[in-house]
């Protein structure tokens, strides 16, 4: 369930305020932030796969949507080893998105 959804819920049923901040607090702490590429590396992270994610690095290192990514992703590796990761998922009730900051994020808002 999203991050959004969960607030939803939370405050249908009454919650407001220090517990709101409680129940976003606790879904953060069972989530992983990551970027799609950094997902395709952890699902298929096996010492046999050194050089198909060499290949998929190479592959998206230009900047490729989402989608071809996935399309990517499927190709080399097979449907079944596709990430299961929506973006959606961190969107806050507000629609901000949680992301984990870096020198690659900063390059890219700029």
């Amino acid at each position: 369930k999203s991050l959004a959804e969960t607030l939803f819920d939370a405050e249908a049923q009454g919650k407001k305020g220090v517990e709101l901040d409680q129940i976003e607090d606790q879904w953060m702490k069972n989530c992983t932030l990551c970027t799609f590429n950094e997902a395709v590396i952890q699902q298929n992270n096996g010492s046999n796969n050194k050089q198909k994610i060499e290949e998929y690095l190479n592959r998206v290192k230009t900047g490729v949507s989402n989608q071809e990514a996935k399309k990517i992703c499927t190709e080399i590796f097979g449907a079944r080893n596709v990430p299961n990761w929506d973006w959606d998922l961190p969107r806050t009730k507000e629609g901000f998105y949680h992301f984990s900051g870096s020198i690659n994020a900063a390059v890219k808002r700029a």
